[in-house]
């Protein structure tokens, strides 16, 4: 099953992010209990995470899960501005960094998570919000 989800951006055009599949057609685990992401979360599940993206323990980095929502699972490999998939319930970028896709680009690549405490500010990049079909939403650094 394929899901599609919006990245709002003010003045801009919308970017599209691709999630590759939902979790259970990709056979990743969310529960906590092992598989794609452990998550320090009440009850074993992944802690949730839009609102605090850069508070997930060491290892885990803040990822689309199964129920629409932003949640710490265990980090994947690849670094800022490689190339990752965005599967829900299965993070391919390191710690701290989402996996998004522009609007007509043909690959997505791994971008740092925003720092809530210092509002729109990213260093050189601008700290665009990332939004799911639910209305969660969680901000990633960007060039304009």
């Amino acid at each position: 099953m394929n899901a599609r989800t919006s990245i709002l951006l003010p003045g801009w055009a919308a970017l599209s992010l691709a999630i590759a599949c939902a979790t259970a057609a990709c056979g990743g685990d969310v529960s906590g209990t092992g598989g794609a992401g452990g998550g320090g979360g009440a009850g074993g599940g992944p802690a949730p995470c839009a609102e605090h993206p850069l508070d997930c323990e060491d290892g885990e980095t803040c990822w689309f899960i199964d129920d629409g929502m932003f949640g710490c699972l265990t980090s994947g490999a690849a670094l800022e501005g490689e190339a990752c998939s965005p599967i829900v319930g299965q993070p391919t970028c390191s710690d701290d960094l989402l996996c998004v896709k522009k609007s007509g680009a043909t690959e997505a690549s791994c971008a740092k998570l925003c720092d809530p405490t210092l509002g729109d500010q990213c260093g050189d990049l601008f700290c665009v919000p990332i939004q799911l079909e639910s209305g969660e939403q969680t901000r990633v650094c960007l060039p304009n």
